[in-house]
């Protein structure tokens, strides 16, 4: 890796910091709107609760996982394949930046959301999963499957997160910084999935 492509990007070790704390800031007031309708809809399915609970989350982190890989990848890539865009780099990191500070301030309601151009997607999903979620207590493949399609919820917060995952310029970098992020977000969606089982 050269010095330009090096200098763009984000320490691992900050760029994991960083979205382990997003994670667990945001969601404490993103997640239980984003996320609130899919705990209801998986605790009248019987998933919300025990062993199950735990393996939704997990697939729902190792989602975040592999797209932080994917981005991870592509950021340090890039570079490689078109070594012209060195030069851009910074550029693109400043870019990056904003972006990411633009959808972090949207979370707080300072400015519009961004994932109001998401909602269409978001819509298109719910709906898919009403349809494909087990209607009665399944096995672990079809709890774990949930989960993994749980990840996939169109997100603005999760958007902003694979903002440093980018910027690790790897796939096991892009990877740890999601997992990171997933795991940050546990504590609010694991109280949030407490209230929704004690109603």
């Amino acid at each position: 890796m050269d010095h330009h492509t090096y200098s763009a990007m984000l320490p691992l070790s900050q760029a994991i910091l960083v979205a382990l704390i997003l994670g667990a800031i945001g969601s404490v007031g993103h997640c239980a709107v984003m996320c609130g309708a899919v705990q209801v809809l998986l605790a009248r399915r019987g998933m919300a609760q025990g062993w199950r609970l735990g393996v939704l989350h997990a697939g729902r982190v190792v989602t975040y996982s592999l797209l932080g890989a994917l981005v991870g990848a592509l950021g340090g890539a890039i570079p490689a394949i078109a070594p012209a865009f060195s030069m851009l780099q910074g550029v693109v990191a400043v870019i990056l930046a904003l972006l990411g500070g633009y959808l972090a301030i949207s979370l707080l309601g300072a400015v519009p959301s961004p994932e109001l151009l998401l909602s269409g997607a978001a819509r298109r999903w719910g709906w898919l999963m009403q349809r494909i979620t087990p209607r009665s207590q399944p096995g672990m493949a079809l709890t774990a499957a949930t989960g993994l399609a749980w990840g996939l919820l169109p997100c603005g917060f999760v958007l902003t997160a694979l903002v440093p995952a980018a910027s690790s310029g790897s796939a096991p970098g892009g990877a740890a910084v999601m997992a990171a992020f997933g795991v940050g977000t546990l504590p609010a969606l694991l109280l949030l999935g407490a209230a929704v089982r004690g109603r």
